[in-house]
This record gives structure tokens, C-alpha cells and sequence, in this order.
């Protein structure tokens, strides 16, 4: 907290050393809490005394993180540190610590620390995802498809559709010129196996139709067309025409999928790690939520403690919305 304050004082201290106006006239904040407690943090276990600034230590724990978060060596650390804490005894000389600006820093930082200790710590990572939401997803049956399925074709067919009771042979003629326009302009891709499809349909007097669909040999499809999609297994291959019951189709092969057999405890991490960042967002809501609705909270009984050791302001940020 006192370096905090001294980082406020750069824009609250009057440029000249001496007392000024502007010093005089600096309104008494609107305040409804007074800071009690030691400007200082207390001093971490197993941390050295390297230097004291008006009675205040300053540890060498304090050296190396403050150099870190700076990229200083430890001597222009150490020396920026004695800065700091001269501006933050000048600080508390003159009642900043009272001024509106480091309340509402103080006010940030318990936030902060109140969500690091009491929300951050018990959900940082996927293990921390409720079982109940785990097992929600997982009973989902389209979920444990994905987990566990054959192999499937992703395919787009082009079909030429024949009116039930209607003599097909015309149409069937019209769906073996079509595959023979269609592998004469080596149309391997979806886009281009659709345009020459269509146009060669045209020109023979059938408005074709087309459309994209993943199947499994023996699931999704009907028979007629399963058979057509797993008679190719190369990507860009095109079937033969197949009688399905709406006319006659062609299908071209996009993507295989390979069969998985995913075990369940191995479906369930990975299911955790996909849900973890929604999970935590909706948790910290929640959080949040009861903290604002709820009754106040009492205070736990190392609170002061914890306040007492905050050192540096820093700005309060959803959960997964950036690297801490």
C-alpha cells in the first residue's frame, strides 16, 4: 500500500518542494473509511533487511520482485524502492492517504486480492469444473457420439430428383452424362463439382439439386445413399449413380473422419479442458452475483492480514479474459 500511494502522490504532490497554493487548497476527501492500518507490507518469511528508509524496511524479497516487474539489476531496484518509499512518507506527512484517488485504489486492490484469494485460487484450472456440468455434457447424446462413432463421410451430392411413379430412365441416362461431364473437367472440389454438375443437368433439361451430409456406413443415411458414399475412398472421388428414394444421386467425397473409441475418463478431461474458460466466467458471475445480492459478508479472520500485505495496485480483470 505505501508504494501504491506513492505512485498517487506523482500526480498529487505539487511539482516545487515547497508548500504551494495548490497544497493548501486540496479539498478534504468525501471519505467513509480511514486507512488504520501499516503503510508497509509486512515483511515476508525468510526476507532480509537490505536497507531502511525513515524507520520503514525494505527487504531483499522486495529487490528481486519489484526488479522483475521493472526488468531493473538489484541496484536501480533498490534505489527506485528508497525513491518510493520517500514520496509515500511525504505522502502520509501531508493526509494523501486519505485523498479520493488512493481510496478508490485501496477500494480496487481489496477487490482484487478478495477475488484472487476467495474465487481465483479454488477454480484455476479444468480439474476445478463441477462433476454436474461434466456429467451433463457427457449424457448429452450427441456429445458422446462425437466421443464415440464410426467412420464417416463427409459428402455433397448432386441429385437429380424423380417424381415418385415417374418412368426414371431419363433421368438415370442425364446422372451418367453428369459423372462423365463431371470426371472429364477433373472437378475435385465441392464448388467445382457443383457447377459443372449442375450446368451438365441443364443442358440435358433436369434442374439438378445438391446438398452436403455426413454418414456412417450403417447410421444416419438410407441404404441406398450409404452405399453410394462408402463405394468411394479417396477425397474428390464421385460415386456412380445411385437410385435413392428422391431420384437419382451422385456423391462426391469432401473428408473421411476416422473411426474413435475414446474411453470415458479420457472423454471427461477433455471434456473439462473445453468447458473450463465458459465454466469459470459463469462461476465468477455467480460469484460476484451473491457478493452484490447477498448479505455482507463477515470478514474472515486473516483479512487484515491479507490487506495489510497488499503492495502493488493492479487493475481488476476477468477471469480468462487475459494472462495474468
Amino acid at each position: 500500500m505505501r508504494r501504491a500511494l506513492a505512485m498517487f502522490l506523482l500526480a498529487l504532490v505539487p511539482s516545487s518542494g515547497a508548500c504551494s497554493a495548490d497544497e493548501a487548497t486540496i479539498a478534504p476527501a468525501a471519505i467513509d473509511e480511514r486507512w488504520r492500518g501499516p503503510l508497509s507490507a509486512r515483511a515476508p518469511v525468510g526476507a532480509v533487511v537490505v536497507a531502511t528508509v525513515d524507520g520503514v524496511p525494505i527487504h531483499d524479497l522486495d529487490v528481486n520482485h519489484h526488479g522483475s516487474a521493472r526488468r531493473l539489476d538489484a541496484k536501480a531496484a533498490l534505489a527506485e524502492l528508497i525513491d518510493l518509499e520517500l514520496l509515500a512518507g511525504e505522502a502520509q506527512r501531508r493526509g494523501l492517504a486519505d485523498a479520493p484517488e488512493v481510496i478508490e485504489a485501496r477500494r480496487r486492490e481489496r477487490v482484487r486480492r478478495v477475488v484472487e484469494h476467495d474465487f481465483e485460487a479454488g477454480y484455476d484450472g479444468p480439474e476445478d469444473v463441477p462433476e454436474a456440468e461434466v456429467a451433463r455434457v457427457w449424457a448429452d447424446p450427441v456429445m458422446r457420439q462425437y466421443f464415440q462413432h464410426d467412420v464417416y463421410h463427409e459428402v455433397t451430392y448432386v441429385r437429380l430428383p424423380v417424381d415418385k411413379g415417374k418412368d426414371d430412365q431419363h433421368a438415370r441416362g442425364v446422372a451418367i452424362a453428369v459423372r462423365a461431364a463431371v470426371v472429364a473437367a477433373t472437378a475435385h472440389t465441392r464448388d467445382r463439382y457443383v457447377e459443372v454438375a449442375l450446368a451438365e443437368a441443364l443442358r440435358h433439361g433436369i434442374t439438378a439439386e445438391y446438398g452436403d451430409f455426413s454418414t456412417t456406413r450403417h447410421r444416419r443415411a438410407v441404404e441406398e445413399f450409404a452405399i453410394a458414399a462408402f463405394s468411394i475412398d479417396e477425397v474428390g472421388e464421385v460415386s456412380e449413380p445411385a437410385r435413392t428414394p428422391w431420384g437419382w444421386d451422385l456423391v462426391l467425397l469432401r473428408e473421411i473422419i476416422p473411426e474413435r473409441r475414446t474411453p470415458e475418463a479420457e472423454a471427461r478431461r477433455e471434456i473439462r479442458k473445453n468447458l473450463f474458460a465458459d465454466s469459470r466466467r459463469a462461476a465468477f458471475l455467480r460469484f460476484t452475483g451473491r457478493l452484490v445480492a447477498g448479505p455482507r459478508p463477515r470478514p474472515r479472520a486473516d483479512l487484515d492480514a491479507t490487506l495489510a500485505a497488499i503492495d502493488v495496485v493492479a487493475p481488476l480483470a476477468m477471469p480468462g479474459s487475459a494472462p495474468r
